[in-house]
Formats: C-alpha cells, structure tokens, sequence
C-alpha cells in the first residue's frame, strides 16, 4: 500500500488540482436567453430587514447517474434573508492618488520611502546590512533557523548562491553613496520604467522597447523602510484588450534579486517557531486588518477568515482573507481565475490577502481587483426559492462523475473501475456572486448566488482505502436569479 501512497502523491503533484471543474452535460449554464436581464428587473414581493436570517437544512444520499459518484447532503446552515440587490460594477483602475494614499495606510509616517527605478541606488549603510545578513546566513545553524529544514544540497545551493551575491554587493561598496537619493513621488507609470535598468537595455532597439512596454502593465514601485523592516510596495494597472488587472502587492524585500532570503530573514525575526499568535493577538490583527483595508477608498471590506497558521519553513503566523461587502452585503468567495485563459474581459475577483506577525507587524499584503459600484439595476430583486436552487444543484450532481472533482490524473493511471468517490455536501453561503456582463464588456454583475462547499474523497473500491481527499472544495455556484450555474472559469 505504501507504493501506493506514493504513487498518488506524484499524480496529484502533475495534475495541480485546479480549482475549476468541468461543468456537467445538460446542466444550464449561465443562459444567454435574455431571461437573466428580464428577471433582474423583477422586485421581490415583500421586502426584510437588513438582519433578516433564514435556515438552510438539507439532508439526502444519491449517486451520480453514471454511478461513480455518491452525494451526501448534510446542510444545516443560517445565511442571510435581507433584500437582495443586483448591482453593476467596473474595475477601480489604480491611480497615483490611490498608491500615495494606500502607501500611507499601510505604512506610517515614520516610514522612507526610497526609489527603486532602473538600478537601485545602493548606500554603503544598505550594502553592509544586506551583506551581514547573507554572510550570517552561511553558518549552518542560522540558515536552519532562518529558512528552516532543507535538505544538504538545497542549503549548499543557497550557500553557492549566497557567496556569488556577497561579491558581487561587496564590489559596489567603494562606488556607494552615503545617502539615500531624493523619493520620486508615487507617479505610476510604464512598468519597463521600474523593471528594466539601463544596463539591461542598451542592447535594445527602439521598436522591442516599445514592443516591452506594450505587454507590461502601469505600476508604481519603491522600497519602503518602517520600524527596521525594509518592504517592497508596488501597485499595478492594466486597461488592455487582452485582461484587465489592478495589485496591491507589498511583502519584506530588499533589492538585491538573491532569493526569499530577505522574507524569510525578516519572518525569523519576527514570527516564533514554537508558539502560535494567542487569541488576543488573532483578534487584534483582525481589527488592525479591517482598518486598513477600509481606509484607502478602495470600498467596504469584511474579514471571511482571520487565523493563526504556521508557514512551511514554520514561522507562526496570522493570515487574513477579506472580501468585498457591497450594498451591506457580503460577496462569497469565488475560485480565482487565470488571466490568461479566456481573457476578453478578465478580471481577477476581487480579494485581499494579508499576513501579519503575531505582534501586528505586516508582513504580506495583497488587494486583488478593486471595484466600483456602477449602478444598483434593483435593490430587493425576486429570487428562485431555496429548494428550487438545491434542485437544481442535486440534478447538477446527479449529471457529474469522478472526473468533475480533481482526480482525472488517477483515475485515468488506474482505471475509474478502481476507484471511487464520495462527495459530502456539508457547508451552503448565500450572498453576492459575480458573474459577466458579456464577453465584450469591462463591466461584471454582483448578483445573489447560493455557494454549496463539501469534502471529496477518492478511494480504492477493492480495499477501501483512501487515495486523496479535499476538504472544503466549493462545488457549484447558483444564480438566484435565473437559476443558472455560474461558471468559475471565466466569470
């Protein structure tokens, strides 16, 4: 069994368990009928306070038609029975304004900022702090400490790596300014600017650097320096005919292109390996999170998750996951797309990610896709019922198999004779789900959706013992609308 174990952990590496199924076959898939557009102009026929709950319990066994699937449904939840809206919303394209108002969010006034354009204009005092902690880094105890347990020749090619840096940052000690070179401003512009020193493109031809600036974003990027902790802050733009994209993106960083050295170096000084963020301390991050997010005019946010991990090089950390909240409701959380497939009109769904230290120190902040509310198209719109929706998601099952739930790899090396599934639907959300206006547009809906989430498990039917096994994998999502399944790939 031990091969087999094996096995299964090389075929879930190649497969990369994708966060998107394929839909099922005869399964009404977002309708372009005109019936979504006449419904939404359809009010409820009562109206509820902004408080108003209501219970979801559900609870049936049955197999996909296929009979290689067995659905479990054990739903008892309380979701929201507030009015729901429909609302028409574009992307919030990052301005200058935005990056100089975020940057004094995160950081305080206290903070330098220092420019980061073509090459970085390196001070003595940098060169010999960043070349102290490389140098630290190549005892074997405090590599360990710091990176934490890699194998023999991983840490032997950080050394080789680590050694080749050393000279070449030592060499530009004799050269080195003194001082930090006057801060730029927080003007966004060609991200060639920021990504390409001259000494990289003198070779160039006019034409291929216009040819680089077309297909790289707008952006603004400095080092920032608070409370000793040296950060990269960038902001990133595009309004292009293949995707749209606006980041946040800001995580410890020093210039100097050797590595994760310098986030792991700083999460060492910061995070303990031993004890985990008290509760207090997951609370208080939790505010401190809420604060900043809702600060910088980049709309309303809630906090969806807020809790204390240990990372992989075992740093104790608090992660935080928040979501946008629109018209005082909340948006449920949606698998993220690529840019790159179906990109007419693609744009990431809107979310932020944040890491702090216990102490409150931030250590990683990422807003994904703000938006702007361009419309509200009905305030209290007429909805499918509960059961109808559930119905809808049981022949939605019903018409799947194995393959729909991220095992395609196995079952295709062993044969889906040999292997069965369960899928437990444990979990329901009801709230607001984007979804496009058409192919051609920049603009999306946020319409009210019921989310279902659950746990897949692939076994050996001879022996009965577990091949792989997902917990928590969002499983469909429903239009209250029209009734329709949203389709994650490219909504």
């Amino acid at each position: 069994m031990k091969a087999k174990a094996v096995l299964c952990l090389f075929l879930t590496a190649l497969l990369g368990l994708s966060a998107c199924q394929a839909t099922p076959e005869k399964v009404v898939v977002s309708k372009n009928n005109g019936e979504f557009e006449a419904n939404v102009t359809v009010s409820a026929g009562g109206t509820h306070e902004p408080d108003a709950m209501q219970d979801i319990i559900y609870n049936e066994t049955f197999s996909s038609t296929d009979g290689s699937v067995e659905f479990q449904f054990a739903i008892e939840e309380t979701v929201t029975a507030a009015n729901m809206p429909v609302l028409l919303v574009e992307p919030h394209f990052l301005t200058s304004e935005d990056a100089e108002r975020i940057a004094y969010t995160i950081f305080d006034e206290n903070s330098v900022f220092c420019n980061t354009a073509g090459d970085y204009p390196w001070t003595a005092a940098e060169l010999e702090e960043v070349i102290g902690i490389w140098e630290a880094l190549l005892d074997a105890d405090y590599y360990t400490f710091v990176m934490g347990e890699t194998s023999k020749s991983e840490m032997e090619s950080d050394w080789e790596l680590l050694e080749k840096k050393i000279a070449e940052y030592s060499a530009l000690l004799s050269t080195a300014s003194q001082t930090c070179s006057e801060f730029a401003g927080f003007e966004i512009r060609d991200e060639f600017y920021f990504l390409y020193p001259s000494s990289w493109t003198a070779d160039m031809s006019e034409a291929e650097i216009n040819a680089l600036i077309e297909e790289l974003d707008d952006a603004f990027e400095a080092r920032v320096i608070s409370h000793q902790v040296s950060y990269k802050y960038s902001v990133s733009t595009r309004h292009k005919s293949d995707y749209n994209y606006n980041l946040v993106y800001v995580y410890p960083w020093y210039p100097a292109y050797c590595g994760n050295f310098d986030t792991e170096y700083y999460q060492s000084l910061l995070c303990s390996r031993d004890e985990p963020a008290t509760q207090e301390q997951v609370e208080a991050v939790r505010e401190q999170a809420l604060e900043l997010l809702n600060a910088p005019g980049l709309g309303e946010w809630y906090i969806a998750s807020c809790e204390a991990e240990q990372l992989y090089c075992g740093h104790m950390v608090v992660s935080v996951t928040a979501l946008p909240v629109l018209e005082g409701l909340h948006a449920v959380r949606q698998p993220q797309v690529s840019l790159r497939d179906n990109a007419a009109s693609n744009y990431r769904y809107t979310t932020a990610e944040l890491m702090y230290a216990p102490d409150g120190t931030i250590l990683k902040a990422v807003i994904t896709s703000p938006i702007d509310i361009v419309e509200v198209l009905n305030d209290n719109v007429a909805t499918y019922s509960f059961d109808e929706l559930m119905e809808h998601a049981k022949t939605y099952f019903s018409l799947s198999d194995a393959y729909n739930y991220g095992m395609e790899t196995t079952l295709d090396y062993y044969g889906a004779e040999n292997i069965g599934c369960t899928v437990e639907v444990n979990r329901a959300e009801y709230g607001l789900a984007r979804v496009r206006v058409d192919e051609n547009s920049d603009n999306y809906y946020y319409v009210p959706a019921l989310i279902l989430y659950g746990d897949v498990t692939y076994y050996f039917t001879e022996d009965g013992e577990t091949v792989e096994s997902y917990e928590n994998r969002q499983l469909v999502a429903i239009n209250a609308v029209d009734n329709t399944i949203i389709n994650s790939v490219n909504s």
